[in-house]
């Protein structure tokens, strides 16, 4: 850790005094500059949080590599295997150890890149992502929304919801309906069932917090609001996997944008047999479902990350549009929102479905594991539970019919554990593998914390081959946990340096739409989810098509340095004075991009981020190649339903919230149907 996060030498601290001086918003004293730069990891008290991490992030596979490469490092005989140095690896110099890591970031083996990766981002994450973190200060970042106690978020709180309180022993109840999950698919089933008269039981197996709870740090949001409480990685260590598990879902934490799928994905849904997804039905529903979400673009205020993406956008003549916000008559201009929105003005499930729900008469339970769904002579006739992690707290609930919303990565996982033996339960997950690329503007404050998060696109490559799965650029958010993980580490004063610009630096995301990079969903003995899924060669270059685009996009909107998240690859410096500075016909920045294409996107050597998870149970005309039946029944268990974003025949190409309600609103009224023509007995 204090190789990755280290004090720098004399000649070093100047460069980064320099730096500081020459970039647009620094007040620091050449006291804190000095402290910032002879700072290390081991002074901030970060090996618990290192290990808690570790065994959070990695797949419980990998852990084994992980104590197996360092006992190697505690060794002379070890060491010399994975470092070329026959002395312990704590006995090495400072440069020497940063040598070391340089060359594994590069390796030719998998291996020794995944653990650069795991122990650079895993150090400086567990850094900077603490609330009282002293560097943020050198980061200009002010921590916890500084107006989240303001007049703004008192005078909009919503009373809280009601749980039904489950005691220990079993206890069993009865109702029309389970829905599992509180999301994107289970709000919108769980609404217009409750609405349609059905006595309606929710199910969520994270545990609710009151918007007047949510502490706005990075710490508290991710262990509280996300799957496994951090970002995790695949089976293979190459990608940071984002996913929401809270009250709401994902809604609670997303970022915002509300897109509907585009008239390809429903063709080629409905080429598939689904011709529900080009009828006016369908369209109506999404219609519905920005009518009730309050989605909207009249209210935009760009951020500077987005401003800078319309800009270069406008300079090139690529197409640039914004993106409707689920906020209503609200700006809304939160960057916290990643860690849930404290001002009721984001309409996730929480605050509109789930609201119409518990209005309607539904009852919730939270904290809340599915087990199993109860199946009796081929029905759904229920499901058991666990309350709370205790074994001794059981819940039993008999329904008519039982609908399972749980996302795609756990849904599969309760039709497993209920015997359905499908082959494709698990299987067909699509994911819209993302990069990033980044510019830095010395004469600009971007200040990438402050604002709307994602407001602005632009689909310049989302058709490159005519197929329609290219990728569209974006901003993110990256606040001093998640910056400090997705900047390259090139060396400890390198790093420093990048760190000591975050407020002039300023990121556009490469969101792809995958075609054939499917993946699985297994899970290990603690029923922790396992991702399987690595992105071929075909959607890799997709993937640099818009990086490409992006680094292009920021030249034009003034960007003086570039940079990707290759390891491989340095940045990006133009030089003044030189000829076609600050041009994308520049022969040096050519020449460069041609380097970035070059290098690729190695497995665990460079950064591959996802926040969207579709497929793993998809629809489909024939249990050959689907999980349900058009309208979301499973083939094998009748009254059995899928209703979220693991029913997509394919990925969307755009944020799948919208996308996730409007098949749930579907899939609801399937279920409203089959009860209109069940045979009386």
């Amino acid at each position: 850790m204090d190789t990755i996060f280290s004090s720098v030498d004399d000649s070093e601290v100047e460069t980064l005094l320099e730096t500081a001086k020459n970039n647009k918003g620094h007040s620091l004293s050449r006291e804190e500059l000095l402290s910032f730069a002879k700072a290390k990891a081991s002074d901030f008290n970060v090996t618990d949080g290192f290990i808690d991490s570790l065994t959070r992030a990695a797949a419980q596979q990998k852990l084994g590599d992980v104590t197996f490469a360092l006992n190697l490092l505690g060794t002379r005989a070890g060491s010399l295997a994975l470092t070329g140095h026959f002395k312990a690896y704590k006995d090495l110099t400072r440069k020497e150890r940063e040598e070391v890591m340089k060359k594994w970031s590069t390796s030719s083996l998998e291996m020794l890149r995944g653990l650069h990766k795991l122990f650079y981002q895993l150090t400086v994450s567990n850094i900077f992502k603490q609330m009282d973190c002293p560097l943020h200060k050198v980061m200009g970042y002010p921590g916890p929304d500084p107006h989240m106690h303001g007049e703004k978020h008192t005078s909009k709180l919503k009373e809280r919801y009601e749980f039904l309180n489950i005691p220990e022993g079993v206890t069993e109840l009865n109702y029309d309906v389970v829905v599992v999950g509180t999301g994107a698919g289970g709000g919108p089933v769980a609404a217009t069932l409750a609405k349609a008269g059905k006595k309606v039981l929710v199910l969520e197996k994270a545990k609710y917090v009151h918007e007047s709870e949510f502490e706005l740090n990075e710490v508290h949001g991710f262990t509280n609001f996300y799957e496994r409480g951090t970002i995790f990685s695949n089976l293979s260590g190459s990608m940071n996997i984002y996913a929401g598990s809270a009250f709401g879902g994902a809604t609670t934490i997303n970022w915002c944008a509300s897109l509907k799928p585009q008239h390809f994905v429903r063709d080629e849904w409905a080429s598939e047999g689904l011709s529900h997804f080009v009828s006016s039905k369908f369209t109506e529903q999404l219609d519905q479902v920005y009518q009730r979400i309050g989605a909207t673009t009249k209210h935009i205020k760009h951020n500077e990350p987005n401003s800078i993406l319309i800009e270069g956008c406008k300079r090139l003549g690529y197409p640039i549009e914004d993106i409707p916000q689920n906020v209503g008559e609200h700006p809304h201009e939160c960057g916290w929102c990643f860690l849930g929105c404290r001002y009721n003005e984001k309409n996730g499930s929480m605050n509109t479905w789930l609201r119409d729900a518990r209005e309607a008469g539904a009852e919730f339970v939270d904290q809340c594991y599915v087990d199993r769904v109860l199946v009796k002579k081929g029905k759904a006739v229920g499901v058991e539970c666990t309350i709370a992690g205790n074994k001794n707290r059981k819940l039993i609930v008999h329904s008519k019919q039982v609908v399972v919303s749980a996302g795609s990565l756990n849904s599969p996982g309760v039709l497993m554990r209920s015997g359905l033996k499908n082959k494709n339960i698990g299987k067909h997950l699509h994911m819209h593998p993302c990069h990033l690329a980044f510019g830095v503007f010395p004469d600009r404050e971007i200040n990438l914390f402050q604002g709307s998060i994602m407001t602005a696109l632009s689909n310049i490559s989302e058709n490159h081959d005519g197929t329609y799965y290219g990728a569209k650029l974006e901003v993110p958010v990256l606040h001093p946990g998640s910056f400090s993980a997705v900047v390259p580490w090139r060396g400890a004063a390198d790093y420093k340096r990048h760190v000591l610009r975050y407020r002039n630096i300023s990121p556009v995301l490469i969101l792809s739409r995958d075609k054939d990079s499917e993946g699985t969903v297994t899970y290990d003995d603690n029923n922790n989810v396992i991702v399987d899924y690595n992105v071929t060669a075909r959607d890799k270059k997709s993937i640099l098509i818009g990086v490409e685009k992006a680094l292009d996009v920021l030249v034009a909107a003034g960007a003086e340095e570039l940079f990707t998240v290759q390891s491989g690859v340095d940045n990006f410096h133009f030089i003044k004075g030189e000829e076609d500075y600050g041009q994308i016909n520049n022969k040096r920045y050519v020449a460069w991009k041609e380097k970035v294409k070059a290098y690729g996107l190695p497995d665990a050597g460079c950064g591959q981020y996802n926040a969207h998870q579709m497929g793993s149970c998809r629809m489909g005309v024939s249990p050959k190649v689907s999980v349900v039946k058009p309208g979301g029944e499973t083939w094998e268990v009748k009254n059995l339903y899928v209703a979220d974003a693991s029913v997509f025949p394919s990925a969307t190409g755009v944020n799948p919230m919208v996308t996730t309600e409007a098949c749930a609103l579907y899939i609801a009224d399937t279920i409203l149907q089959s009860d209109a023509v069940a045979p009386r007995l």
